[in-house]
C-alpha cells in the first residue's frame, strides 16, 4: 500500500430493503452497489497518517494503537467543556458528562 494516491474506491453490495430501480430499469435489483470512498473523497489522500502498520502495510488496529488513537480519559470533555460545548446549550449528556446534541451542534454551526 503506498501513501502517494488515494486508494481505489470500494464497492460493495447491499440488499436493496428500499426497491430503488435503476434509471432505464423497469425492476429493482436484489442487491445494490454502492461507492465508499476516504472521508475526504475520492480524489484526496487523507491527511491523518497512521503510525503503526501491519506487516502487508495497512494501518494497525490492534488494541494499543486504538487506545493511543483515542487519547486520555477526560482530555475531550475538558477541551469541550473549555469551548462551551456542553449542558448549557440545551444537550442531553452522556453516561461520561459529555453534551451529545452540543457536539453535533458545535460541529454543524461550523
Amino acid at each position: 500500500m503506498t501513501h502517494d494516491r488515494p486508494p481505489p474506491p470500494h464497492t460493495p453490495q447491499a440488499l436493496n430493503e428500499e426497491g430503488y430501480i435503476e434509471p432505464g430499469k423497469k425492476q429493482p435489483k436484489k442487491h445494490i452497489d454502492f461507492t465508499l470512498t476516504g472521508l475526504w473523497g475520492p480524489q484526496f489522500r487523507s491527511p491523518l497518517d497512521p503510525e503503526v502498520l501491519t506487516a502487508s502495510g495497512w494501518p494497525a488496529v490492534s488494541t494499543p494503537v486504538l487506545r493511543k488513537l483515542a487519547g486520555k480519559p477526560g482530555v475531550a470533555k475538558r477541551a469541550l467543556e473549555e469551548m462551551g460545548v456542553g449542558e448549557e446549550r440545551g444537550g442531553h449528556m452522556s453516561d461520561d458528562g459529555v453534551s451529545v446534541s452540543g457536539i453535533w451542534e458545535f460541529f454543524l454551526e461550523g
